[in-house]
């Protein structure tokens, strides 16, 4: 595994228990009284995205009519950012550090999909102060499993 997916796979079992927390209304207790995840007030953040790749060079992938390649793993992130909260996520805007630290929300859409149709509720979640990781899972795997039907 390489190590910037390991990271972000220990990170996820690190907040697992904050963001469980946060989700049944117990926010004060999963951070130790620091409402990690939630703003005063009923206040929303606006909301930042950047789009990250992973490679990982220790598996390769062939796609038709091309060269095999390292497999890479697309992933859009949105966060709490410092900028005034709105429908439209800020490419690269400033986060609000002052704010966090923020729990973090691993959403993987399933089968043959994109997070896109879920863009909506990710920045709800973004808003209401989580960073929301979205994978977009590479085509080969899809279609590997068609194929294994």
């Amino acid at each position: 595994m390489p190590r910037s997916l390991a990271v972000l796979v220990v990170a996820v079992l690190l907040l697992s228990p904050v963001v469980m927390a946060s989700a049944a209304g117990d926010s004060s207790n999963a951070s130790g009284g620091l409402g990690v995840g939630a703003r005063s007030g009923g206040e929303r953040f606006g909301v930042g995205e950047i789009v990250v790749t992973y490679t990982d060079h220790s598996r390769w992938v062939t796609f038709p009519g091309h060269r095999p390649v390292p497999r890479q793993l697309v992933t859009v992130i949105r966060y709490p950012a410092a900028v005034e909260s709105s429908r439209v996520d800020v490419l690269a805007a400033p986060p609000a550090r002052s704010a966090g630290p923020f729990p973090l929300v691993l959403f993987a859409e399933g089968y043959d999909i994109t997070p896109a149709p879920y863009a909506r509720l990710l920045q709800t979640w973004a808003q209401a102060g989580y960073v929301v990781a979205a994978p977009i899972f590479p085509p080969h795997q899809r279609g590997r499993a068609r194929r294994a039907r």
